[in-house]
């Protein structure tokens, strides 16, 4: 899948993807970055910290921030899965495009409406 390039506001300003996810969910370029890979790459797909890290050429620090944010604002999934053996249990990451697509489009709708309110009480209506 491809991401669309761009939409416009009223002004004729043009937002891609990066935009509006830095505006609605303040991510850095990193998070986005890889969220948009994988939306394109992953759907389906399950990723572990190091198979991002190696695609990105990432420290596995850096990864495991940008996975743990994007799950816990629920833009991805996150599962536990055992090892087998001993050891700590690992985690996986996808993404589901139709749950990603609830997920903003109500967060964005809810945005709108917030917007609306802001200004009628600042024109008085």
């Amino acid at each position: 899948m491809t991401l669309p390039e761009s939409l416009r506001t009223p002004a004729g300003r043009r937002l891609d993807f990066k935009m509006l996810m830095e505006f609605c969910y303040n991510l850095t370029e990193t998070d986005v970055m890889i969220l948009e890979w994988m939306l394109e790459e992953g759907k389906g797909r399950e990723y572990s910290v190091d198979d991002i890290k190696d695609v990105f050429n990432l420290s596995r620090a850096t990864v495991n921030r940008v996975l743990s944010k994007l799950a816990d604002m629920e833009l991805i999934d996150k599962k536990k899965k055992k090892r087998n053996g001993t050891g700590r249990p690992r985690y996986v990451y996808s993404i589901d495009p139709d749950k990603m697509y609830e997920k903003l489009v109500g967060d964005i709708t809810s945005c709108s409406a917030e917007i609306e309110h802001y200004v009628k009480k600042l024109l008085g209506k």
